[in-house]
């Protein structure tokens, strides 16, 4: 069995369904007015709204990060901890 293969697997499934939950999310926040602008949260701590025309790069970048930036970062952690689990079972094995 190839166990870093396969969780790599679950993981690339996971961060994709991750990113289609988040711009879901990110869409339902959405609200479209009457003069057919769309409302969204920018992501300031106020939960601040504006129209998506208005959006700069920081919201952009805000939401870019919480969509594949929390993949990432569990795919550092778990790399992490897989190579720690490594370490310490082979510290175990006799010579």
């Amino acid at each position: 069995m190839n166990w870093p293969r396969g969780l790599f697997r679950v993981w690339v499934v996971a961060s994709v369904l991750w990113a289609i939950g988040y711009a879901g999310y990110f869409w339902h926040s959405c609200s479209l007015q009457s003069d057919g602008d769309h409302w969204c949260l920018t992501g300031e701590l106020n939960d601040r709204i504006e129209p998506l025309r208005y959006f700069g790069w920081r919201q952009y970048l805000y939401h870019l990060g919480w969509a594949f930036g929390v993949p990432l970062l569990v795919l550092l952690i778990g790399s992490a901890t897989y190579a720690a689990l490594q370490w310490i079972v082979i510290g175990f094995r006799s010579k």
